[in-house]
């Protein structure tokens, strides 16, 4: 077999195996994972992150809640964010979009969670507190997220399965 067309064929179905493992390999089997994408300078990532410290603690034991930070990000400055922010959920860098990619995620924060095989079976807005960029309400009427998370621990169907998240757009990594 000529060696460009292993290449090709290696790159084109092997590396998105890989790929996709090495993704996901933080999903827990044992619980429900939360995987939320943060920007550092985005006010509404910052708005939020009272509520995902609220329901990291609330579901402490059944649900993960994983920070992620796409984009060319410095460790040091996601490292400054959880501390003015008191973050009490881990976070990571995506400096070359990867995962966001993977995901298909457009903006910060947009959450995505995951059932215990790693099948993604909610994604988008947190809550509905943010209806456009820069205007929400004085408090949400709609919790998605965690009627998502409250339907998948009772064994129950997710209603809402998508919705759209408003926030900051994330950057296009070359």
């Amino acid at each position: 077999m000529n060696r460009i067309i292993a290449v090709k064929l290696l790159v084109a179905n092997i590396l998105p195996l890989i790929l996709s493992n090495y993704l996901f390999s933080q999903v827990d089997d044992s619980r429900l994972t939360v995987m939320v994408f943060l920007g550092i300078d985005c006010p509404i990532s910052q708005d939020y992150v009272v509520t995902l410290n609220n329901i990291h603690e609330q579901y402490k034991g059944f649900v993960k809640i994983e920070g992620v930070f796409p984009g060319k990000c410095k460790q040091r400055s996601v490292s400054q964010f959880n501390r003015d922010y008191s973050l009490n959920f881990s976070t990571k860098t995506d400096r070359k979009n990867r995962i966001a990619k993977k995901l298909k995620a457009t903006v910060t924060p947009e959450v995505f969670l995951f059932d215990r095989s790693g099948k993604v079976i909610y994604r988008g807005a947190i809550d509905n507190w943010y209806f456009e960029l820069g205007r929400h309400r004085s408090s949400p009427t709609e919790y998605f997220l965690l009627d998502a998370i409250g339907a998948a621990i009772a064994g129950e169907e997710i209603k809402i399965k998508e919705t759209k998240s408003i926030g900051c757009f994330i950057e296009k990594v070359k």
